[in-house]
This record gives structure tokens, C-alpha cells and sequence, in this order.
């Protein structure tokens, strides 16, 4: 991590966390997964803090069930023991703000989803540094900055 990010809260998008657990389902380069890797390193370290939908869960817990992958659980308790990690939960305000991002990026060429939107509205209400990820949708949006792992 850069030394301008450190120190920061950044949200964190489920793709970050995948690359780590499952890289063989992730559809990003070698290079991407391993910056995510350092990155899940300097959150450790407390280097960084993280901000982290609930709607991320559930979408790690989806592909892990999806790809066989055991230990779902292991995760989720050391997620949530992490002194660098806060949880938010989806509120009337975020669920609100999700559906106006969804109806503004949504198309059939870009399938903008509802939990795309829930991520990004957590960012954005929450005021962090950015969106950490990997989605080609939320790397467009122009609400929070949006950074590749190997970007920030």
C-alpha cells in the first residue's frame, strides 16, 4: 500500500478477500491476486483500515459454497475479530442510495447489480478513502474513487 493510503478506511469489496481464498474462481491476473494478498497483509498489520458491507459476506459465502471451498466460518470469525475491520449492516438510507446507483449505471451492457450498488452506497455514506476492488463496475462509478488492489 501506498504511503498516501495508509492510515486510511477503505471499503472493501468481496473480490479482495476471494482472490486470497478461491484464485481460481477470480478472473484477474496473477499480479492482481497477489496485490490483494499484500493488501489482506497490511490490514494485519494494521497499515489500514477496512470498511465492509454485509452484503460482502454473503457474497464471499456464495462463491466459497459455489467453488466446494471449505472454511467459510474460519473466515468470517477472523473478519469480524479484526481490530481493522468494521462491519455495516444495510440501512434504509444505504438501501435507498443502492437502488438510485443501480438505476443510474444499470444497462444490459453494464449489469450494474443490487450488490454493486449496496457497496458502493456503504462507501459513499460512509465517507471512506475509496472502493477497493476488482469490479469493473464499481471501477467506474464516479461517486468514491474505486482502486484496483495493484493501484493503491
Amino acid at each position: 500500500m501506498k504511503k498516501e493510503n495508509r492510515g486510511l478506511v477503505w471499503t472493501v469489496d468481496s473480490n479482495i478477500f476471494l482472490s486470497n481464498l478461491s484464485p481460481h474462481s477470480s478472473r484477474v491476473t496473477a499480479k492482481t491476486i497477489e496485490a490483494s494478498r499484500q493488501l489482506i497483509v497490511s490490514l494485519d498489520q494494521r497499515e489500514w483500515k477496512a470498511l465492509v458491507s454485509v452484503v460482502v459476506l454473503m457474497e464471499i459465502q456464495w462463491v466459497l459454497a459455489r467453488e466446494k471451498v471449505e472454511g467459510f466460518e474460519i473466515f468470517e470469525a477472523s473478519l469480524l475479530t479484526q481490530s481493522g475491520v468494521t462491519l455495516r449492516e444495510v440501512d434504509l438510507e444505504i438501501a435507498r442510495m443502492a437502488g438510485q446507483f443501480r438505476a443510474k449505471y444499470y444497462s444490459k451492457t453494464n449489469p450494474f447489480s443490487y450488490n454493486d450498488g449496496i457497496i458502493l452506497a456503504t462507501a459513499v455514506k460512509n465517507k471512506t478513502a475509496g472502493i477497493i476492488t476488482t469490479d469493473p463496475h464499481l471501477l467506474k462509478a464516479s461517486e468514491i474513487r474505486a482502486l484496483m488492489p495493484d493501484e493503491i
